[in-house]
């Protein structure tokens, strides 16, 4: 999907507010249908229905008798309250109490039609005079649940606002779910860069201003691909520069070893024999030197990627190093945390460099010492954990260990080049983790972590 494409947040929202009007719309509708089909069902009495009942009363009555008229008044809806009197022998026929039949044809006679709560309607004959009076409101057509219940009227707008509540409830439901899948691109997309992945292609969203972050991620994703992959072209051509180099030097130091070796079966005296033995020693070193460059170098353009299961790997490694932790009389403890870890990496320089973590454990601790070695997982990576009883790091080589030619004593010397965690670090990035370094404080000595991708078939 382009991400200029999509529907803006503007367009998201007012769809959203269209349809919450649509549900007011459908909730008071509903409200309204259902109230008219109960009311025609003869549930409850419409709120015109006592005046409609006291006009039929009317046109009834015509020219009917006393008599036929207080018959048919008997009849009467309850809502319908009513007074008949007869001016010949002032007989009143009536369902008001007799206070408020009182009050009505002393006071109340021939006034306005609505005294503010109720309606009157008069109809005077020769003989005598009807008076209605009701309310216009709606009512229950049985009277006893006027007693116990709301207003109908009253109970239909409750109804409605529920159904309206329902509606919107949905609506931000449906909302909120739809936006936090979009906003979930954004996790996802910002998730897999923080774990290096650059080969994720980011999927984008059906909203506009989202698809703009997601384009500046692949955008930042594109530039950090080709900056790594500059970076790597840099570091494969250095190793390249730098076997080459070394190359062409230890040719020249081979001859000059020779000739110092043939100088050595000359007739020298006792100083000029101790020069030329520390020359040689000299020599020796820078030797060593250039055959580590050549075969890191040379290791790392040879890189072969295998699936390796690290517990069997690690119990490889404990086997070959036994005889170095025989000779110091050291206890390996080992912890394993999971139940199965496999690794995509080239076994020989991931062994290589598991070896030389451990040799620079053996190195730095004194006889009877310990190395703990653990494997357990950590956000999907497999760590794995080498801790040791010896001197630590310095605060010095916790910021440079990695770097080339750093050692515990920050001088090269004697078998020790400073080039072993340098190694370590380039293989374990290759594979796509990260080394951390620090000081332990159960062993007391130093805690190598190394995080390796674990691989997913």
């Amino acid at each position: 999907m382009d991400q200029m494409t999509g529907n803006s947040l503007r367009k998201i929202y007012l769809f959203f507010v269209v349809k919450i009007l649509i549900s007011a719309f459908i909730s008071f509708f509903v409200a309204a249908l259902l109230f008219f089909v109960l009311g025609c069902l003869g549930i409850f009495n419409f709120a015109d229905s006592a005046e409609r009942g006291v006009n039929k009363i009317l046109h009834e009555i015509g020219d009917a008798s006393f008599s036929d008229v207080s018959e048919l008044l008997l009849n009467t809806n309850e809502e319908i309250s009513y007074i008949l009197y007869c001016y010949d022998n002032d007989e009143i026929i009536s369902n008001l109490t007799p206070e408020t039949r009182d009050y009505i044809l002393s006071e109340r006679l021939y006034l306005d039609d609505y005294d503010g709560k109720y309606y009157y309607k008069y109809l005077e004959k020769s003989k005598y005079i009807a008076i209605f009076v009701y309310e216009i409101k709606t009512s229950y057509f049985d009277s006893r649940l006027n007693v116990f219940l709301p207003d109908p009227q009253i109970i239909a707008m409750i109804f409605s606002l529920i159904m309206f509540f329902v509606f919107c409830l949905v609506n931000i439901v449906r909302l909120s779910n739809y936006l936090r899948n979009e906003l979930e691109l954004i996790r996802e997309a910002t998730n897999q860069i923080l774990k290096q992945n650059l080969n994720y292609d980011i999927r984008y969203s059906d909203v506009k201003e989202i698809n703009e972050i997601l384009y500046t991620f692949s955008s930042m994703k594109t530039a950090l691909t080709e900056s790594l992959d500059r970076q790597w072209n840099m570091q494969h051509e250095q190793r390249k520069a730098i076997a080459a180099l070394a190359h062409d030097i230890k040719t020249p130091m081979t001859v000059t070893m020779g000739s110092l070796d043939l100088l050595m079966l000359t007739n020298l005296d006792k100083e000029q024999r101790e020069l030329t033995n520390s020359a040689i020693k000299e020599i020796g070193i820078i030797t060593n030197y250039i055959d580590i460059l050549t075969k890191d170098s040379m290791d790392m353009l040879k890189y072969r990627e295998e699936i390796i299961d690290v517990i069997t790997l690690t119990d490889e490694l404990l086997h070959d190093i036994h005889p170095l932790i025989k000779i110091k009389n050291i206890e390996i403890e080992k912890k394993i945390l999971i139940s199965k870890g496999v690794i995509a990496v080239d076994r020989d320089m991931i062994t290589r460099a598991l070896k030389n973590i451990v040799q620079n454990a053996i190195y730095q601790i004194s006889e009877n010492g310990k190395i703990g070695v653990t494997i357990n997982e950590e956000n999907n990576d497999i760590v794995l954990v080498i801790q040791d009883s010896g001197k630590g790091f310095s605060k010095y080589l916790l910021n440079n260990a990695t770097e080339l030619f750093k050692t515990y004593n920050q001088n090269v010397s004697g078998d020790h080049y400073g080039m072993g965690l340098h190694f370590v670090e380039n293989v374990v990035k290759r594979q796509g983790g990260k080394l951390v370094l620090s000081n332990d404080s159960i062993y007391g000595g130093a805690n190598v972590k190394i995080y390796l991708k674990q691989y997913i078939n």
